[in-house]
């Protein structure tokens, strides 16, 4: 009884797992690999308090820029948390860094109410046009991430940011453990709760450094 009751309550979770991670694996792409699309879709990551990226970020933006010199990408989109009143942007950091990189201004494009991933890729497709892109993020990210893209209406595929940054082991442990509930609730948002973001509309005009 105990067994049965048990599998009863894992297999949902295990399938919605299995959903989100298996029907996208064959478009997750190294840098190398990835095919042209209209935009890059940059999502956030923390940032330090000195203004700096954190190391998962500036893999972010380090392969979006990438994509952007070798002609990949038409546009930048960075999406991501904007809270002023927190002393906190992490699309104030991701734009200037790619400004840095090289990227012009005229290719950026900014979410300023990426707060998590559902949002990001809702607001894209909704708010911001996007049809088609190659979404970038850590190889630990990527699934749910392309596979949200591509419920939401985006023609997508991922790049897996990987440029042997040594994480710890609490850290990839902790990322695991996270990824691993938010495939779960990311189906779950699709498919069974009719999720909208926490801000629908525009925050701005869309365009880069404000």
């Amino acid at each position: 009884m105990v067994p049965t009751l048990l599998l009863a309550l894992l297999l949902p979770p295990l399938i919605a797992h299995g959903a989100v991670t298996w029907t996208v694996a064959h478009r997750i792409h190294t840098l190398a690999e990835a095919p042209a699309r209209s935009f890059a879709i940059v999502l956030g990551a923390s940032v330090h308090r000195d203004g700096s990226p954190s190391s998962m970020l500036d893999e972010r933006l380090r392969a979006a820029a990438e994509l952007w010199h070798a002609q990949r990408v038409g546009a930048v989109l960075v999406s991501a948390d904007h809270s002023p009143e927190r002393g906190y942007s992490e699309t104030r950091v991701m734009v200037q860094e790619l400004l840095r990189r090289g990227v012009p201004r005229s290719a950026l494009r900014v979410d300023r109410a990426g707060f998590r991933t559902f949002d990001s890729m809702w607001r894209a497709r909704h708010v911001f046009g996007v049809e088609d892109a190659v979404v970038v993020t850590n190889p630990f990210h990527a699934a749910r991430a392309v596979w949200l893209a591509r419920q939401l209406g985006i023609d997508a595929v991922a790049v897996a940011a990987d440029y042997g940054v040594p994480y710890d082991s609490s850290t990839r442990w902790s990322n695991a453990c996270r990824e691993t509930l938010a495939r779960v609730l990311a189906f779950a948002d699709v498919h069974l709760l009719g999720t909208v973001p926490r801000v629908t509309g525009p925050v701005d005009d869309g365009r880069a450094g404000r």
